[in-house]
């Protein structure tokens, strides 16, 4: 039996919309992750923000007061919108994303993990190095349930042509046949 049926299709998204709600959703799950699992480690939540603008400045981002708090909370919810389209605009051409947010979801946010950490972040002007520990346990458990998993649900209630077909447990099509 597949998990799909847990996606009740009675509530529906356009594309715009899900985009919309997926951004937010993984932006403001992400951030509040930031700051409350770096609250206990002494960091003030502006410095999150900061941090994410040293991707731009690198370390002279903690001295660039609000203009680079503000910068950063940009960046950041670019990111969470840019990550949200590229699931949902695959997932309009790989059914099986929407068919399997329970799986899809979370390998999606163990990818968006790796090429952030070992892609993104080192070909920015950020210096941090990969996370370690506790640092690392935490940003892979976001990863896989607030970024992943929101983004394929959202993906898993677009309203598309084939959602009837995303809808029905009993459909044996190929899981990674392409929606024509």
């Amino acid at each position: 039996m597949r998990p799909d049926h847990l996606m009740s299709q009675s509530h529906t998204f356009s594309f715009g919309r899900a985009w919309l709600y997926a951004g937010l959703t993984v932006g403001i799950l992400d951030i509040a992750d930031a700051i409350i699992f770096y609250a206990f480690r002494g960091v003030a939540p502006y410095r999150i923000f900061q941090s994410v603008a040293t991707g731009f400045y690198g370390r002279a981002a903690f001295d660039g007061g609000a203009s680079t708090t503000v910068l950063g909370a940009g960046l950041h919810f670019f990111n969470a919108f840019t990550i949200a389209l590229v699931y949902l605009a695959a997932s309009r051409r790989i059914s099986t994303l929407r068919r399997w947010p329970l799986l899809w979801g979370p390998l999606y946010g163990l990818v968006v993990f790796a090429v952030m950490f070992y892609v993104v972040i080192p070909l920015s002007a950020a210096t941090a190095a990969p996370p370690t520990g506790g640092v690392l346990v935490n940003e892979i458990l976001i990863h896989l349930v607030g970024v992943g998993l929101p983004v394929a649900f959202f993906a898993a209630r677009l309203d598309t042509p084939s959602a009837a077909v995303a809808a029905d447990p009993t459909d044996s099509t190929d899981i990674l046949e392409p929606r024509n």
